[in-house]
């Protein structure tokens, strides 16, 4: 009960703090999906994960994984230059001086339309397959693979979808 206090005097803060922010929320000249994401939910994002200390971080700006950057060269072996795609947001657990995806996420500001918003959620719907298949070959035992969760987010302006995406059956 004292976690969701915290939050909501958290949001409190935000709608008083940015009101020129949330005023102007739909003027593409004024709002980019910067503002949206530090201002709005990088604060409400880092509340929401804070259980037991620091354990995920929050990695904002278009950045790759490692483990996609590896994956997509592995389907690619005859090309030089392989990238793998990049996403707005990463939640990242760091182990032993290396990162590993739990989640991530993109923004779109609040005027995006479907040719904006069905790509990223394509997009982060393969995204959340790496940080699955991420969480499984690197961090998880096999035995415990039905627990294992990867967990992405789609925001638009003020809204956010949050998905969790985990294996039904063993080699899916």
């Amino acid at each position: 009960m004292i976690h969701l206090k915290y939050e909501f005097t958290l949001i409190l803060d935000i709608l008083d703090e940015e009101k020129s922010l949330l005023q102007n929320i739909s003027n593409l000249n004024l709002i980019t999906e910067s503002d949206i994401v530090g201002q709005i939910w990088v604060p409400i994002m880092k509340k929401a994960l804070f259980v037991g200390g620091n354990i995920v971080r929050i990695k904002v700006g278009e950045s790759i994984s490692r483990y996609s950057q590896e994956e997509k060269k592995l389907q690619y072996t005859d090309k030089k230059h392989v990238k793998g795609s990049k996403i707005d947001i990463r939640f990242i657990y760091d182990h032993d001086g290396k990162e590993y995806d739990v989640g991530a996420g993109e923004v779109a500001r609040e005027t995006a339309d479907e040719e904006k918003i069905l790509p990223d959620k394509s997009k982060l719907l393969r995204k959340g397959k790496d940080v699955l298949d991420g969480i499984l070959n690197t961090v998880i035992p096999e035995s415990d693979a039905n627990k294992a969760i990867g967990h992405i987010v789609q925001i638009k302006g003020l809204c956010v979808q949050v998905i969790s995406i985990y294996l039904t059956a063993t080699g899916l």
